[in-house]
């Protein structure tokens, strides 16, 4: 008589390697999003941080998340996007909320801060950070940075000057309207110049500087 105990032993390690690979592509295809809020204090323990984001392409779904809300009046969350261009609703009770526009690179982590400053007598809206650069923001650009530490990147245009946000490894360029642009990368001891094409509707444009 044939023992399946170990076929069955086999099959079972086979689907949990299956399984965990599947979570760490799934992982990685994301963008780890920290923010901080500031500006209102939300009076209780528990507080909870409601996370709304739309993407600007049209093939991602629309993402809901809440996350515990940690340190009082500079409260800390951590959530998660696929890599994408995304408008962001947060909204903290008793606080209101706020909407920013950024772009998250996957396998890459990056903050954000946002202020909670609801006026008496009015909707509790806020404003985020990174400023907005436009009304209508049209796009964001990100990639990967030189290997070079110290880098600064900064996207010259007709309409202004963009400086890029740095953090872990990556460059972010949020919301800024479209148009051709010089991209500036500039090291220690070099800089170079490339163009920049910010288009309408077509998500997060991906530009690696290696």
């Amino acid at each position: 008589m044939t023992n399946k105990y170990p076929s069955r032993l086999l099959a079972l390690i086979i689907y949990l390697v299956l399984a965990c690979a599947g979570a760490r592509a799934n992982e990685s295809a994301h963008g780890s999003i920290t923010v901080w809020t500031t500006g209102c204090r939300p009076g209780h323990e528990g507080a909870r941080l409601a996370v709304s984001a739309m993407s600007l392409h049209v093939n991602l779904p629309v993402v809901n998340s809440t996350s515990a809300l940690s340190g009082g009046t500079s409260g800390k969350a951590t959530f998660t996007l696929p890599e994408g261009s995304w408008t962001v609703n947060f909204d903290v009770e008793p606080c209101g909320g706020a909407e920013i526009v950024l772009g998250a690179l996957a396998g890459h982590r990056r903050s954000v801060s946002i202020r909670l400053e609801p006026p008496p007598s009015a909707p509790r809206r806020g404003s985020g950070e990174p400023d907005i650069y436009d009304a209508n923001p049209k796009g964001n650009v990100a990639g990967l940075l030189p290997k070079d530490k110290g880098v600064l990147i900064w996207a010259e245009g007709q309409r202004g000057v963009y400086p890029a946000r740095i953090e872990d490894g990556a460059y972010y360029l949020d919301a800024i309207p479209i148009g051709e642009y010089s991209l500036h990368i500039q090291g220690a001891n070099w800089s170079r110049v490339q163009k920049l094409t910010v288009r309408r509707d077509v998500g997060l444009i991906r530009m690696n500087l290696h």
